[in-house]
């Protein structure tokens, strides 16, 4: 359950970065077309990103991506060689 709220909180983010945008379009057009920006979008937006955050939170942490393991294998055995390399020239 708690991933399904984390996943509703992502949602409702995405949804309040869109009314913020709407609000800014409708900020802009304001010279425009003569009307006034629509501030019912900037509330509903800032209240949309607080749910979503706090659905957010109830989730678990994403775990680390390894994405670069390779890369990381490559520098351990780097770091592993120069090592011995050092003890090496010690003796």
């Amino acid at each position: 359950m708690k991933d399904f709220l984390s996943r509703i909180g992502v949602f409702l983010y995405l949804l309040g970065v869109g009314l913020i945008l709407l609000f800014i379009a409708s900020d802009a057009s304001a010279d425009i077309t003569g009307k006034r920006a629509d501030y019912s979008l900037l509330c509903g937006s800032v209240l949309l990103l607080v749910i979503g955050y706090l659905f957010r939170r109830t989730g678990p942490r994403p775990q680390a991506a390894e994405r670069f393991r390779a890369i990381r294998k490559i520098k351990e055995q780097r770091e592993a060689a120069k090592k011995e390399k050092v003890q090496q020239q010690k003796k």
